[in-house]
């Protein structure tokens, strides 16, 4: 197959209905005191044809589909793959759904073209899960762009659309077998963000019968969980409107070419969620260098997190507190346990001590008693050992009153000690936690640090933190939280020995432990 691009004005398919005019017409009318006869006759007209003009828009929507100028240049080009690796809300998804319904509904200026000449298409989209992939992105394009009309059935079951022209439309997952993409040849496959290798090699294979055509869409991943795309196909691809020698080309794209589509508040507020990495990656579309992440290369889903389980209440409990009002105040939740907690029951790991994080906040703008009150409400009753808070903070004074502001923390009932200063211990503290360097009694390697599903800022910042970050103040606030916790070593000084009342951890050795890490402190930032 060649590559080839069909001109820019072929699109939308047809003129949008003018509803506009109509409207106007009506409220001319309407404003009227009294109307003749053939007013009333006219307003009647006008009523039938805006709802005929609405019912076009509704049912038709796919006929006057403007694309964007990203989505553009990628609708416009027929080729044996496509990559359209753009920042988030660019629209991708939904160019490569219109994009293949026009294709299955015949009806795309290509065909018309004679550039994709089949009676009939069967396509395949594969997403990354059933529930944010399949459910939620490409079930609802599907149903507001193709018309009812073309329509013959969906199974639910195999998520098949049958329309009236013999063609289909699949939608499929990452998360299924391989096995499951095999047997039926396909004219099209896309990739509504990269799937697994081996999916794509047997959805590639499924094309050769008809000489079909596959496309990814995807926002680049701090932690890049697909590396084979970027490493295998990037180098065969060129830039729109070039191609690779395999007929490979490369699209990109910024929220900025979609918003005529998007709420400038909404994105306003989107983009101040961002850290600096991800502004990288999900506004402008830009894969990061790699080598600039601290954790994102080991932190893996399934073995540093876990679902939310009933925390055993003998085990012991901390806290840990970055602090903010210009910046987020930012306080983790930890319990001291083993694999046993996990997993619910005893197993090899029983020895194996784990820090969980199982709780956080994360709010900006708020006062010392604002955030105290919070942290409090959010404890509950349950006791907490410790609290670690940032030692820089901490310790500054406040010009009204003169009180540190770990003085200002504890007069709201939050006592706290600091944490160790010292940014690359912190660090290096979370890597050993994380780098499955503690061993069961049988020799295999597991990490000393999971996280609870319900913590996603953290899990975000694990995910995205680089090197860059780390001079920046306004960044890695779970991180900061996270490297008091770390540093206090809590899993190797004390975390064996004595059984106390059926607790993993004794209390005894957790005393005399404290007593040595605040001695250890400098003598203007004791407890």
């Amino acid at each position: 197959m060649e590559v080839s691009i069909i001109p820019e004005n072929s699109f939308p398919l047809r003129p949008k209905p003018d509803t506009e005019s109509v409207t106007a017409e009506l409220k001319k009318l309407i404003a009227k005191e009294k109307l003749r006869v053939f007013e009333k006759v006219q307003m009647q007209e006008l009523i039938v044809l805006l709802g005929e003009f609405q019912r076009r828009l509704r049912e038709e929507a796919i006929y006057y589909w403007k694309p964007n100028p990203a989505q553009s240049c990628f609708v416009r080009t027929v080729c044996p793959g496509r990559l359209f690796v753009a920042g988030n809300k660019t629209g991708k998804t939904e160019a490569l759904v219109v994009d293949y319904l026009m294709k299955t509904l015949g009806i795309h200026p290509a065909q018309k073209a004679g550039l994709f000449p089949f009676p009939s298409i069967d396509a395949r989209i594969v997403c990354s899960d059933f529930i944010n992939g399949i459910k939620k992105a490409i079930l609802p394009r599907v149903d507001k762009y193709l018309p009812p009309a073309d329509k013959v059935e969906y199974s639910v079951v195999d998520k098949i659309y049958f329309l009236h022209n013999k063609s289909t439309l699949e939608a499929m997952s990452n998360e299924q077998d391989v096995i499951k993409f095999g047997s039926v040849d396909r004219h099209l496959v896309g990739h509504d963000e990269p799937c697994r290798q081996e999916i794509f090699g047997e959805n590639v294979t499924r094309l050769t019968t008809y000489g079909g055509c596959w496309d990814i869409v995807q926002t680049p991943d701090w932690t890049d969980p697909q590396p084979w795309v970027r490493g295998e196909l990037f180098p065969k691809a060129r830039k729109f409107p070039d191609h690779g020698p395999e007929g490979i080309v490369l699209f990109s794209g910024t929220y900025q070419d979609n918003l005529a589509n998007l709420d400038p508040d909404g994105v306003e507020t989107w983009i101040n969620s961002l850290s600096g990495v991800e502004k990288e990656t999900r506004l402008k579309g830009i894969f990061p260098e790699g080598s600039s992440f601290i954790f994102a290369d080991r932190f893996f889903h399934g073995i540093h997190t876990c679902e939310p389980f009933a925390i055993n209440k003998n085990r012991l409990r901390f806290r840990a507190i970055d602090l903010g009002i210009d910046c987020p105040t930012v306080c983790l939740w930890a319990f001291l346990g083993n694999y046993s907690d996990r997993e619910g029951k005893s197993s090899e790991l029983e020895d194996v001590p784990v820090l969980y994080i199982y709780d956080e906040y994360y709010k900006r703008g708020k006062t010392i008693p604002e955030s105290a009150q919070a942290i409090k409400e959010k404890t509950g009753s349950d006791e907490i050992h410790t609290t670690f808070i940032d030692p820089k903070s901490a310790a500054k004074r406040d010009d009204y009153s003169g009180l540190t502001r770990q003085k200002q923390w504890a007069n709201e009932g939050v006592f706290t000690v600091f944490g160790k200063i010292d940014i690359d211990v912190g660090i290096q503290a979370i890597l050993k936690l994380m780098l499955f360097g503690e061993k069961s009694p049988t020799g295999k390697l597991f990490p000393q640090l999971v996280i609870f599903d319900n913590c996603r800022q953290t899990i975000k910042e694990l995910k995205s933190f680089t090197v860059n970050d780390l001079a920046k103040k306004d960044s890695g606030h779970c991180i900061s939280a996270l490297r008091w916790l770390s540093a206090a070593n809590l899993t190797g000084k004390f975390a064996r020995g004595s059984t106390i009342a059926g607790a993993y951890y004794g209390k005894d050795g957790l005393e005399q432990y404290m007593r040595e890490y605040r001695a250890g402190l400098p003598a203007d930032m004791g407890a």
